[in-house]
């Protein structure tokens, strides 16, 4: 048997018992550069922002663990700390295992806060990075994701052009939670080509002076993407897009001449559930989407449609939507709302989506059914028109007969 060197026993051993590195609270004054602490930060680092006005700031290098999180968050939950935005509020390059809470972002001309991580490239592989969802994801690059936004609140955004509150890009595992998002011009929350999202129990408001094109938009081949308890109050043209029309360049793994007809989706397995749209234009839309469900949901006074189902590409790689399903749902409007129950473009039909049981209710819609053309679907169930839930101020019904539809249902 060797005989090891007492000495190499006792290195060892103190290895196998050393803390990791401790982890550093970097305390920031208002005004300070937080950009000065890119290089400095290790996991399980956090940064704190002192209550006050903050400057904005582009980080580099924010690469925590599962186990230690790099954390940026307000000192005090109960008075959140400002970002001063100019063009972007917190843009991070690549962030891995980030955790971003308690604080107020305003007026940002770009994007409140922008998370960019990377598109696969030809030969790539996967290191081992996996998330929720209904199947392990594709490989693709590990370097951004598992980042958890909470008790964020992003305010003037905008107000015109493709702004975006929240911009995500080629990110896995992304979290937004409890957020409140006021005023913006393009998307509340722009997803392109992100998997495993989550966005929880987040409060949505537009302002007159914004333009407000969408609420949450998922595209470029996102997939496995979850909208639920969501509340959008005057959402703008479009409350929730699955789907839209996108570069090549911006998908995870950009088509080729080689991919074969119908085969590239811009969103896949959104599941949109017990949200609550009031006013807006159209509350949701399927633009070259696939095996996507809205459920329980509760839709108030749309302006125009109550759904949109579009084809955006013309190249015949994208297919049209298809296999979404779209029930338990409550619609109400007054009459002279709508202009149509499904708004219909580029050659698009309401063959992919179906029907199940849904409540729709206006005092007139006997009156207003030949004008406002078809549901949005075909129909696996008889839908539900003769019975006025009978709404409450909350937009909870009343009717006994209602209940089991939208977002309040048990």
């Amino acid at each position: 048997m060797p005989i090891v060197p007492r000495n190499l026993t006792a290195l060892a051993l103190a290895m196998l018992l050393a803390p990791a590195a401790a982890a550093t609270q970097h305390l920031v004054r208002p005004g300070s550069d937080v950009e000065l602490l890119d290089e400095r930060l290790k996991p399980g680092d956090e940064i704190i922002l002192m209550p006050g006005e903050h400057r904005p700031a582009t980080l580099e290098s924010v690469q925590g663990t599962a186990e230690r999180p790099i954390i940026i968050r307000g000192l005090d939950p109960a008075n959140p700390s400002t970002i001063e935005a100019s063009t972007y509020g917190l843009r991070l390059r690549h962030p891995r295992h980030v955790r971003i809470s308690d604080v107020i972002i305003i007026g940002a001309t770009i994007h409140g806060i922008f998370l960019e991580g990377d598109a696969e490239r030809p030969g790539e592989e996967a290191a081992g990075q996996e998330a929720p969802g209904e199947e392990a994801p594709a490989a693709s690059s590990p370097s951004a994701g598992n980042v958890f936004i909470n008790r964020v609140t992003i305010l003037d955004t905008g107000p015109k052009g493709l702004r975006h509150a929240v911009h995500a890009r080629h990110l896995r595992n992304l979290r937004i939670e409890e957020c409140r998002i006021v005023g913006w011009a393009g998307s509340a929350i722009e997803l392109v080509a992100c998997e495993d999202v989550a966005i929880r129990n987040c409060d949505f408001a537009g302002k007159d002076e914004f333009v407000q094109i969408t609420g949450v938009r998922a595209r470029a081949g996102s997939d496995r993407v979850g909208i639920e308890r969501c509340r959008f109050l005057d959402p703008g043209e479009q409350a929730v897009c699955l789907g839209g029309q996108s570069e090549f360049d911006e998908f995870r793994t950009p088509p080729t001449e080689g991919t074969k007809p119908a085969s590239i989706c811009e969103a896949a397995r959104v599941q949109v559930k017990r949200c609550t749209f009031i006013n807006g234009r159209c509350a949701l839309a399927f633009v070259h989407a696939e095996r996507c469900t809205v459920r329980n949901c509760t839709i108030a006074r749309p302006r125009h449609a109550v759904v949109s189902i579009r084809r955006e590409q013309e190249d015949p790689r994208f297919a049209p939507t298809a296999n979404c399903n779209f029930g338990s749902n409550l619609i109400v409007w007054a009459p002279g709302d709508l202009t149509v129950l499904t708004h219909l473009a580029g050659d698009a039909t309401t063959e992919g989506i179906t029907l199940e049981d849904n409540l729709w209710w206006t005092p007139e819609l006997e009156a207003e059914k030949e004008e406002l053309g078809p549901f949005p679907g075909a129909a696996a169930f008889p839908q539900v028109t003769d019975v006025d839930p009978k709404l409450d101020e909350e937009l909870k019904p009343t009717a006994d007969e209602a209940k089991m539809y939208g977002a309040d249902a048990p």
